[in-house]
């Protein structure tokens, strides 16, 4: 993948280089919100509920039309991009692609009238086979508020039409903006409940100079960084197996299973750009962020 073309005035003299990050983007939502008397924190604790929601993102259309192609898809929590050995033939090949008729057919198999446009109602509660699902009761609306980072254009863009996706299949999202501090002040961890839903900073999750992409910091059970509250018993034996690996398959199950769970929201990971003098050679530019001027020299 490679950004645009290069400004005319500078193409001359420089090129245009990618910086991927090493790491992902996505929306986190919190399992245990307590909103709507606890109706939030029900929904997204059911797996079909949150593969509903991955199903009406478009990743590549919103990277080619709102990111001007400066952005890469996020399947999962180790980077698909730039490519490397820890991203599996899994996790690359988008789970879950857009698709509005999936996402529609898994609420009305979950006894949800679908309302395209309006609100979806839950019509048959409980738990089992053909129902919504423990926690949501007959009557529940599908329906959620997401707090996004306000001054940037293209997140407000991207947030705005993950919300009209969403409302093909009668899920309604209430944005709300707010600065980038006061969203991170707000969604915090919280295992035993509170009431926010939905954040999306746009900035995602990075790795640093941490070249080994395991769960650990992200979703075993009471990690710091576990923003949605997501544990169970397999997740946390896959994570401790990434720690001490004995072969990359235990490493394959931890970042399949994460991607097929979804404790987050995948969306495009923006990757900046950087203008490189022609008479520098140099190697690929560190997605880590680190810089290496050693390395570089004059023809």
């Amino acid at each position: 993948l490679k950004p645009g073309a290069n400004n005319p005035r500078l193409a001359h003299t420089y090129t245009l280089e990618p910086v991927y990050q090493w790491g992902f983007n996505a929306i986190v939502e919190n399992e245990r919100s307590t909103a709507n008397h606890g109706t939030a924190g029900a929904l997204l604790r059911q797996l079909y509920v949150r593969q509903a929601l991955q199903s009406l993102i478009t990743q590549k259309l919103y990277i080619d039309r709102l990111e001007k192609g400066y952005g890469v898809p996020s399947y999962g929590a180790v980077p698909v991009w730039p490519r490397n050995p820890y991203s599996s033939s899994y996790e690359a090949s988008n789970p879950y692609p857009y698709s509005p008729s999936h996402a529609i057919a898994l609420l009305k198999s979950h006894g949800w009238k679908v309302v395209p446009g309006g609100v979806s109602i839950c019509k048959k509660p409980g738990k089992g086979a053909g129902h919504c699902g423990a926690g949501i009761k007959a009557g529940a609306k599908f329906e959620f508020t997401m707090r996004y980072a306000s001054g940037t254009l293209t997140i407000k863009d991207v947030t705005v039409a993950e919300r009209d996706s969403w409302e093909k299949a009668g899920v309604r999202m209430n944005l709300i903006a707010q600065s980038f501090a006061a969203i991170l002040g707000a969604s915090t961890p919280c295992p035993h409940g509170c009431s926010w839903q939905f954040a999306a900073v746009g900035l995602g999750w990075d790795y640093g100079g941490t070249t080994y992409p395991t769960g650990q910091e992200l979703f075993a059970k009471d990690a710091q960084s576990n923003y949605p509250s997501f544990t169970t018993p397999a997740v946390n034996k896959l994570i401790q197996d990434t720690i001490t690996p004995t072969s990359r398959s235990s490493f394959v199950k931890y970042e399949n299973r994460i991607a097929k769970e979804l404790p987050d929201i995948w969306q495009p990971e923006r990757f900046t750009v950087a203008e490189i003098h022609k008479g520098i050679p140099h190697p690929p530019l560190s997605p880590s962020s680190n810089s290496t001027p050693a390395t570089l020299h004059w023809k």
